[in-house]
């Protein structure tokens, strides 16, 4: 019982250190027609590496992977999960996301959509990712985590990072996989 309630906290810990991780960083309205940008001055410029490890110091202990729409990263409090990030308040993520709605009216990609869109992804093409990964979505972001910090899950994890910023980047890939599979995809 003991286990179970450290389990639950630390679970509960970690979704509240992601969620102002990212709302401080990236921002996040209610979701309407658009989100708050007004973190960026720049909104194309590429989340890179330089962006996270300017926390380094407070909390982050390792970027494994941090390119454009994505982050992936070991927080300092959390030191045995990788953590990973989608910033869908990036004008490239919101322009697919456009594009997608145009071809499947239930895919207003909030988080929690991300998260089964990206599900369904991973089960055909990655079903290994998927295996290790933890969802924990939010309706204005999409956050993932994987337990234990090992040179694989490490791997796993920055593949998963290049997997989504490859659909964000080359556009086809993701509305040819939605033009495939949106059916099967249970939306919110």
């Amino acid at each position: 019982m003991k286990t179970k309630i450290l389990g639950d906290m630390k679970c509960y810990l970690y979704c509240i250190l992601v969620l102002i991780l990212c709302f401080i960083l990236f921002g996040c309205s209610s979701r309407g027609s658009s989100y708050d940008t007004t973190y960026f001055t720049d909104s194309e410029e590429s989340i890179t590496s330089d962006t996270v490890s300017s926390l380094d110091d407070s909390i982050v202990k390792e970027d494994i992977y941090s390119h454009n729409y994505v982050s992936v990263v070991i927080f300092k409090d959390i030191e045995d999960e990788i953590s990973i990030c989608l910033y869908l308040n990036r004008d490239k993520v919101q322009r697919l996301e456009s594009k997608m709605i145009k071809k499947n009216r239930h895919a207003n990609m909030s988080g929690y959509n991300w998260d089964v869109f990206l599900n369904k992804y991973l089960e055909y093409n990655e079903p290994e990712i998927l295996e290790v990964i933890s969802p924990d979505p939010e309706y204005c972001m999409y956050a993932a985590y994987i337990e234990g910090v090992s040179e694989e899950n490490k791997k796993l994890a920055r593949d998963f990072g290049m997997i989504i910023d490859h659909l964000i980047e080359d556009e086809s890939a993701a509305l040819d996989f939605l033009d495939k599979h949106g059916d099967e995809i249970e939306w919110e």
